[in-house]
């Protein structure tokens, strides 16, 4: 995902950490003429040691900033407000996000409700506009269910459960397909453990389109060759993927992070 408008993106990737490093620099050279640290050096030295400082420091406000910038790209957006589009969007059901800039017009976001540990998806929209004030004002393009959806979203009961992020944004982004089972509650307690989910297969994405993806099992099993003419000691092992378990229309799919996968 970009980050809005090209001075935006200077700011918060180029100056921000600059002038960190040069804050962090000034601080360390007067705490350090403070103590006396380098007093019997010379003149070359002295600049050797502030240009490897700096750029010490640099590198490590870059990396801070990076990771400032990776978190907030990455963070779901809540929503601000659901309404009845009027005059251009008449008749489209429209959310506004909380202010961003990290959406551009065009992205195509996932709307989701939060219950429990899980994330159930609601829709999917599309930006359209970004207000002046940095707001990303998006419509419904796609429902996931057949319920009217302007009066389940404008619930203020539920308003804050609803979340948006981005879905698919390239290839082998990985996911896992599944449906929702029953609520499971702790015996003893009876508190709520969250809503099961039943794994139908994890797949990988081929193909990236702008309004869905397709996936391909990347899950398998090793298998003795079946080669008559090799004596079965000598066979060597054949992959054989795994198939989707009877995926239907309805089923959900969850993109899976990377670190989890290789945990």
């Amino acid at each position: 995902m970009g980050i809005r408008g090209g001075r935006g993106f200077v700011g918060e990737a180029l100056w921000r950490p600059i002038a960190k490093a040069m804050a962090l620099f000034v601080g360390l050279v007067s705490v350090s003429a403070a103590i006396g640290v380098g007093g019997s050096w010379t003149f070359g030295i002295k600049v050797l040691v502030a240009v490897a400082l700096l750029l010490l420091t640099l590198l490590i406000s870059i990396l801070y900033v990076a990771y400032l910038l990776y978190k907030k790209i990455d963070r779901p957006l809540s929503v601000r407000k659901v309404s009845e589009g009027s005059h251009y969007f008449k008749d489209e059901v429209v959310v506004l996000l909380e202010r961003s800039d990290n959406v551009l017009d065009g992205d195509i976001l996932t709307l989701f409700v939060r219950e429990g540990d899980a994330e159930v998806p609601v829709c999917l929209l599309s930006v359209e506009a970004i207000t002046d004030l940095g707001f990303p004002q998006s419509v419904v393009f796609f429902s996931f269910t057949d319920d009217p959806l302007l009066d389940y979203l404008s619930d203020e009961s539920r308003l804050e459960q609803l979340q948006a992020k981005r879905g698919v944004t390239r290839k082998h982004d990985e996911f896992v397909v599944f449906t929702l089972e029953k609520e499971v509650h702790d015996p003893k307690t009876g508190e709520s453990l969250g809503i099961l989910e039943n794994i139908k297969g994890k797949g990988e994405v081929i193909h990236v389109q702008d309004h869905m993806c397709t996936i391909e099992t990347y899950e398998y099993d090793m298998v003795p060759g079946s080669n008559p003419l090799v004596p079965p000691l000598y066979r060597n092992e054949i992959k054989v993927y795994q198939e989707f378990v009877n995926v239907q229309c309805g089923d959900y799919a969850r993109k899976l992070d990377k670190e989890y996968l290789n945990g």
